[in-house]
C-alpha cells in the first residue's frame, strides 16, 4: 500500500530515533508546568516481531486514510506504537501519500482521541505535519487551533528541549517541513504561525515573532508578503523600529520583489527614527526599482522631512507627486500645514488651506486644528478666533481638541472669562470636557493668582467623572507656592497621595523651589528625603532650588557643598 523510498532521504533531516529515550525529553501539559514523564507505551519483544514496520504504517494509513473515525481500532494500533514509532510512521505517509487519500478530520480526531483518552503524547513534529495536512486541505481554522494549543502548552507534546524554548524548535521544525512539503503548503502554514504569535501571543513581545521570522529567513522561508508587511507594519506602529529594520533586512535577502506596502512602510520607520536620510535613498531605490510611489509613501517622506525643518525638499516631493498625478490628500496638506506652523509661516499654510479646496478637498478638523495650534502657539489669539468662526460657518465638526487649543490660548493670556465661556460652550453643544480642559482652567487661574478658585475645579472635575492628573494638581500646588502658601501646597501634595495621583519630579522640585524661596531649607531637604524614598531623581533644577535657598541663610558653604 505505501512506499518508504523517500524516508531514508528525510532521516537526515529529521534524526529521531524510535529508540530514543524519552527520559530526556520534557513533557508539558497545559498549565506550561513540567509533568513526571509519562509511561509510554511500549510494545512487547513478542508482539514486536510480529507486527512490522510496514505494518504499522498501513494501520496508521488505514485510520487516518478512512472518512469516519474508528475509534476501536485506533486503541488496538496504539498499543503497539511509541510517540518516535508514530512520528516515523506519520511522516512517512505525509512524504508518501496523495494529501487527496488522507482525511484531515480523522487525523485529527485520532490525535485528540489519543492523547485524550489513552493518554499518548505526539511529538512536536507530529502536531506539526498534522497541522500541514490541516492546512493542505484548507482546514486552516482547525490548524491554527492546533497551533494555538500547541505553542500554549495546552497539548501534551515531547518536546526536545525545554518549554521557554519551544518556539525556536517549533520554527525549525516547520521549516524543514519544506522538504516534505509543497512549498505553498509550508509558506500558508508559516503565514499561520507568524499571524498567531503576533495575536494570541502578542504578550510574548515582539522580540519572539521576529526571532521565528528570522530563524525561518535564514532557511530561506518566509511568509507570504501580505504577512511579513502586517508584520512590518505592527513592529512600526509599536515604535519596535529596531526591530522593524530586522524583518526588513529579511524581507530584502529573501522576498524576490517588494511591493510598495513594504517601501511606504519602511520609509515611515526612517523618517520616525529620525533616519531621514536614509528615508529619501530607500524612495530613489523604490523608484529604480520600478515600485511607483504611492500617496502614502509621499505623505511619509514629506513628513519626515517637515519634521526636522526640511521643507523646501519636502515641497519638491509634494510637487513632484502632482506632476507624476499622484493626488495629495487632506494627510498630506495636514503634515505641510503643521511643518510650515511650526515655523510661523502662517500666510504660506493659509495658502495650502485654500489650495484644499481648490483642489476639491473639503478640510476636515485635523488640518484646521493643525492651523489652530499654531496660532495658539504663537500667542495669535485674533487668528485663532477668525479659523474658529471660519469652521463654525463651514459646519466642521468641533471637538474636545478645537475648544482645548482655544482655551489654552485664551488662558495664556489671562482671559478667563473667555476660556470659562468656552467650557460652558461645549456643555451647551454636548462635547465632553476632558482632563487637558480643566488643568488648562486650572494653570490659567493659577497663573492670575486665583488659587482657591482652582482648587474648587478639582470637585467639578470629580461631578464629571474625570480624575485629576498630576498636571493639575502640579498647577495648583505652583499657584500656592507663588503666592507663598505653603501649608495650602502641602495640603494638595497630601491630598495627591489620598487620590492615588502619584507626585513626580516637578511635583516636588515646584514645592521645594517654594520653601527655598523663602528660606526653609530644613522643609525642603524632608520633601527631598522623600523624592529620594520614592526614586525620584534630583535634577539640575532641584539643585538651584537648594543653592539658592542656602544662599538666603547665608549658609554659602552648604550651597558650595551640594
Amino acid at each position: 500500500m505505501m512506499h518508504l523510498a523517500k524516508l531514508s532521504a528525510l532521516k537526515s533531516i529529521f534524526n529521531l530515533s524510535t529508540s530514543r529515550r524519552l527520559a530526556s525529553v520534557t513533557v508539558l501539559h497545559h498549565h506550561h508546568l513540567t509533568h513526571p514523564q509519562p509511561e509510554v507505551q511500549q510494545p512487547d519483544t513478542e508482539q514486536n516481531e510480529v507486527v512490522s514496520k510496514q505494518s504499522l504504517i498501513d494501520s496508521v494509513y488505514s485510520i487516518i486514510s478512512h472518512p469516519i473515525f474508528d475509534s476501536s481500532q485506533s486503541k488496538r494500533i496504539l498499543l503497539h506504537l511509541s510517540p518516535y514509532d508514530f512520528d516515523n510512521c506519520f511522516l512517512s505517509i505525509v512524504a508518501n501519500t496523495n494529501i487527496e487519500k488522507l482525511n484531515p478530520k480523522t487525523a485529527l480526531e485520532f490525535f485528540q482521541f489519543a492523547s485524550v483518552n489513552c493518554k499518548f503524547h505526539f511529538t512536536v513534529r507530529s502536531y506539526c505535519l498534522l497541522i500541514g495536512l490541516l492546512v493542505s486541505c484548507d482546514e486552516l481554522t482547525s490548524a491554527r487551533s492546533v497551533l494555538v494549543e500547541l505553542v500554549g502548552g495546552k497539548l501534551p507534546a515531547l518536546y526536545e528541549n525545554s518549554f521557554c524554548k519551544r518556539h525556536f524548535e517549533l520554527g525549525l521544525i516547520l521549516a524543514n517541513l519544506n522538504s516534505i512539503s509543497e512549498l505553498d503548503v509550508v509558506v500558508r502554514v508559516v503565514d499561520i504561525l507568524i499571524h498567531v504569535y503576533s495575536t494570541d501571543f502578542k504578550h510574548l513581545g515582539f522580540g519572539v515573532t521576529v526571532e521565528l521570522f528570522t530563524l525561518l529567513g535564514n532557511k530561506g522561508l518566509l511568509p507570504s508578503l501580505k504577512s511579513c508587511n502586517i508584520l512590518l507594519n505592527s513592529l512600526v506602529k509599536a515604535k519596535k523600529l529596531n526591530l522593524s529594520y530586522e524583518v526588513f533586512d529579511i524581507m530584502c535577502q529573501c522576498c524576490s520583489a517588494l511591493d510598495v506596502y513594504s517601501f511606504s512602510t519602511m520609509v515611515n520607520a526612517f523618517c520616525i527614527g529620525g533616519r531621514v536620510d536614509d528615508a529619501v535613498g530607500l524612495f530613489r531605490k523604490m523608484e529604480e526599482l520600478g515600485v511607483a510611489p504611492n500617496v502614502v509613501t509621499y505623505t511619509n517622506i514629506i513628513h519626515g522631512l517637515c519634521k526636522v525643518g526640511r521643507l523646501d525638499e519636502a515641497f519638491q516631493f509634494k510637487e513632484k507627486m502632482v506632476s507624476l498625478e499622484v493626488e495629495p490628500n487632506l494627510v498630506t496638506y495636514s503634515v505641510l500645514i503643521n511643518g510650515l506652523v511650526k515655523l510661523e509661516r502662517f500666510d504660506e499654510a493659509n495658502c495650502i488651506l485654500k489650495e484644499i479646496s481648490d483642489r476639491g478637498l473639503t478640510p476636515n478638523n485635523i488640518v484646521y486644528n493643525t492651523l489652530l495650534d499654531g496660532y495658539c502657539k504663537a500667542d495669535k489669539v485674533e487668528e485663532c478666533e477668525k479659523l474658529f468662526a471660519e469652521m463654525v460657518s463651514m459646519e466642521i465638526e468641533l471637538d474636545s481638541v478645537v475648544f482645548n487649543i482655544l482655551i489654552r490660548a485664551h488662558c495664556k493670556k489671562g482671559n478667563m472669562t473667555e476660556a470659562f465661556r468656552l467650557r460652558d460652550d461645549m456643555r451647551s453643544r454636548g462635547i465632553p470636557r476632558t482632563s487637558f480642559t480643566y488643568s488648562t482652567l486650572i494653570h490659567g487661574l493659577c497663573n492670575i493668582g486665583l488659587v482657591d478658585d482652582a482648587n474648587q475645579l478639582l470637585d467639578e472635575m470629580r461631578n464629571e467623572g474625570l480624575s485629576p492628573n498630576v498636571v493639575c494638581y502640579n498647577a495648583l500646588i505652583g499657584g500656592y507656592c507663588k503666592l507663598g502658601k505653603m501649608h495650602e501646597a502641602d495640603s494638595v501634595l497630601q491630598n495627591m497621595s489620598l487620590k492615588n495621583a502619584r507626585p513626580n519630579k516637578v511635583t516636588y522640585t515646584t514645592i521645594i523651589n517654594g520653601y527655598c524661596k523663602l528660606g526653609n531649607v530644613e522643609e525642603a531637604d524632608k520633601l527631598l528625603n522623600e523624592m529620594a524614598q520614592k526614586g525620584i531623581i534630583l535634577d539640575a533644577a532641584t539643585d538651584n532650588a537648594f543653592r539658592n535657598g542656602f544662599c538666603k541663610e547665608e549658609k554659602v558653604e552648604e550651597a558650595l557643598q551640594i
